[in-house]
């Protein structure tokens, strides 16, 4: 009989309230799940909600100058870009989009 081996399954999350103003509640919610093989999977998640529906929020109901939000993202995104090494950066280049209100990603030059 062949022999099988037990792999303990693992799934965690935490929450952080970035935000609550009494008009909007923004989470970060970071989680781990392990379901065997070489390593686990992390995930991140950032929402908004109206504080008083609990309705979620989307970007539409947040942003109304997308330009402006570029401007302001473009700036941080320098900012943050002088601190990694081009090996460092190009998986968080991957994963970066904004999104405007037609939902076009926003191109960062």
């Amino acid at each position: 009989m062949p022999r099988v081996l037990r792999q303990e399954l693992d799934s965690r999350s935490t929450d952080t309230v970035l935000l609550n103003d009494g008009q909007h509640l923004t989470l970060e919610i970071v989680g781990y799940t392990f379901e065997g093989g070489a390593h686990g999977s992390p995930t991140a998640a950032v929402l908004t909600f109206e504080a008083s529906t609990g309705k979620p929020l989307t970007w539409d109901d947040l942003v109304t100058d997308t330009t402006a939000l570029k401007v302001v993202a473009e700036k941080k995104f320098k900012e943050v870009r002088q601190t990694f090494s081009t090996q460092q950066m190009i998986p968080s280049l991957l994963s970066l989009t904004i999104f405007s209100n037609s939902s076009s990603p926003i191109i960062m030059d």
